[in-house]
């Protein structure tokens, strides 16, 4: 880009505007029964956890900004808030760019297998959308305390 004024051009300079572009997972960990966000002991049969992400930009950088809400659709249903949550207090990234999605996964009162839940997740960035990943979870809960969730790839979690 340059600027031209009074018949003078600047020097040209180039610009980078991050993007939302993908998340990267940090961390998984499974959400104790009871606890804020896990089963319940009369739903104890598969598995809540709490899923960690960086929003990383088109570089594969850290985009490190507060002004992200991320934002899902489950199994094509309307898009909200991924957050307040179990674990975030706001609809926001903190201002590492990080953000917590918990509770994920499915609790019932008896066994189940293979139960399919597709998550699309975007940015919202001032009102500009962002898609960011989508994860095709498989869950199964064999028996009281025990369940299982994997995308095939970078989540996976047992208890």
């Amino acid at each position: 880009m340059s600027v031209t004024s009074g018949g003078q051009t600047s020097n040209s300079k180039t610009f980078f505007v991050q993007v939302p572009t993908s998340l990267g997972v940090l961390s998984v960990s499974t959400i104790a029964t009871g606890a804020n966000g896990g089963c319940t002991t009369a739903q104890n049969y598969g598995i809540h956890i709490d899923a960690r992400y960086r929003v990383k930009d088109q570089n594969g950088s850290a985009i490190q900004s507060a002004a992200m809400a991320p934002q899902e659709s489950v199994n094509n249903s309307a898009w909200g808030d991924i957050g307040p949550n179990a674990v975030m207090t706001t609809a926001f990234t903190n201002s590492d760019g990080t953000h917590d999605d918990a509770p994920v996964g499915v609790c019932s009162a008896s066994s189940f297998s293979n139960v399919i839940e597709t998550q699309a997740v975007r940015m919202d960035v001032n009102g500009g959308y962002y898609n960011v990943r989508t994860n095709s979870f498989t869950i199964s809960g064999s028996s009281s305390g025990h369940g299982s969730i994997s995308n095939g790839s970078d989540i996976v979690q047992t208890r």
